[in-house]
């Protein structure tokens, strides 16, 4: 009796295995990792990061946060890829590609820019309370927030509201039609 409660002390003593470990934050370092890496990477990425974890658990984990170390490992992860790839020289021959097909052109992020700016204009060129609406709708307000704020009905408002998209939309086009 007494040798049984001891190996079940000693049993609860010991730290989780890595596979109970991968178990429960396999999932939130994924999600992590989604955001760090491009897409087709993810799957090496992960692997990778489990693979360190795998190999220094028993001498490196001191036991106490493992979700802290885990992501510590992690983020020592990217940036050692970061500086791998900064040290592998792009042959002449072949064109540089992105490493991250989800990342935009220049010119893409340009014409983001000049269409931001002439959405603001035509905003701005609404009257009140439109232009209020508008800006509301966009900072993610309730529909009965701004109508209560704004001290209107609610078909006030759907008509205001409606009212504006069309002349933004209006604008937007003619803009679009200057720039052709």
């Amino acid at each position: 009796m007494e040798q049984t409660q001891t190996i079940e002390r000693s049993q609860s003593n010991r730290p989780p295995s890595v596979d109970a470990l991968f178990s429960e934050h396999c999932q939130p370092l994924r999600l992590w990792l989604a955001l760090r890496v491009p897409r087709n990477e993810l799957d090496n990425a992960s692997q990778e990061v489990w693979l360190r974890v795998s190999k220094h658990y028993d001498d490196k984990f001191d036991g106490g946060n493992f979700r802290a170390w885990l992501f510590q490992i992690a983020r020592n992860y990217l940036i050692d890829e970061s500086r791998r790839r900064r040290l592998t020289p792009v042959s002449d021959d072949t064109e540089m590609l992105r490493p991250d097909q989800r990342a935009r052109e220049p010119y893409e992020i340009l014409i983001d820019r000049e269409r931001r700016s002439h959405l603001a204009a035509c905003i701005e060129k609404l009257g009140e309370p439109r232009k209020a609406i508008v800006k509301a709708r966009v900072a993610g307000m309730d529909y009965e927030e701004f109508v209560a704020e704004m001290n209107l009905s609610n078909q006030q408002a759907s008509q205001h509201f409606f009212a504006a998209k069309k002349l933004l939309r209006a604008c937007l086009e003619s803009s679009t039609a200057e720039a052709a």
